[in-house]
């Protein structure tokens, strides 16, 4: 009998522990309904002085972030690029204001794929694809914007330091999605190249849409 309760509890302590673990790290993402996400297919880095991160971690970030882009179809360019990227580490607790709004893949399938045109039978585990239609060079094919797409304020208590990655439209000099992770700095766990590298992937599994033109192979 003490055997069976000692293992009763230690089974008590090992599902605990796994909860505290999942919640350390805190992963969301906000993103702008007029985002025209059919039509990215290049992104750069801004030139941001005021990251809060070292040299090593600049390194690493934009590393992760090119890498995960790349295997999506996406080019980086220099010059006029369709996305520009920026990031930003903050070190103590805050309140940060982001909205409560329908989930991301959800509403992307809904805007851009109501004519039919989403692709059948897809699994978890592709990307969502873009339209594959033709550049034309302006906003006349971008989808109407619908009435009853609201921005519904919450305030989220971040804590143990941030990484923020936003995406900005460039033609439009707008932000049209922001992403990030909480709990990243607890327990020196930056330190670790693995860990970081890590958590910007994490981050953006909340975007997971190719480039415009790129086709998904499995």
């Amino acid at each position: 009998m003490r055997e069976l309760t000692r293992i009763f509890l230690f089974s008590i302590g090992f599902i605990l522990v796994g909860c505290f673990s999942t919640k350390e790290y805190v992963v969301d993402s906000d993103y702008s309904y007029s985002g025209r996400f059919s039509k990215y297919k290049s992104f750069t880095f801004m030139n941001n002085s005021s990251t809060d991160a070292s040299p090593a971690h600049d390194t690493l970030i934009q590393k992760s972030i090119g890498r995960r882009l790349e295997s999506w179809g996406y080019d980086q360019e220099l010059k006029k690029p369709d996305l520009l990227i920026t990031y930003r580490f903050y070190y103590e607790d805050f309140e940060y204001k982001g909205f409560s709004q329908p989930d991301f893949e959800y509403w992307v399938r809904k805007k851009f794929y109501n004519a039919g045109i989403a692709p059948k039978n897809v699994s978890e585990d592709v990307i969502i694809n873009n339209l594959q239609t033709e550049e034309t060079g302006d906003d006349t094919d971008d989808p109407v914007i619908n009435n009853d797409e609201e921005y519904k304020t919450v305030f989220r208590e971040l804590r143990q330091g941030v990484i923020f990655i936003t995406f900005y439209d460039r033609k439009r000099d707008q932000s049209i999605w922001n992403g990030y992770m909480a709990g990243v700095f607890q327990n020196n766990s930056m330190e670790n190249e693995r860990f970081l590298m890590s958590s910007v992937g994490k981050i953006l599994d909340d975007y997971r849409i190719l480039a415009r033109g790129y086709k998904y192979l499995n």
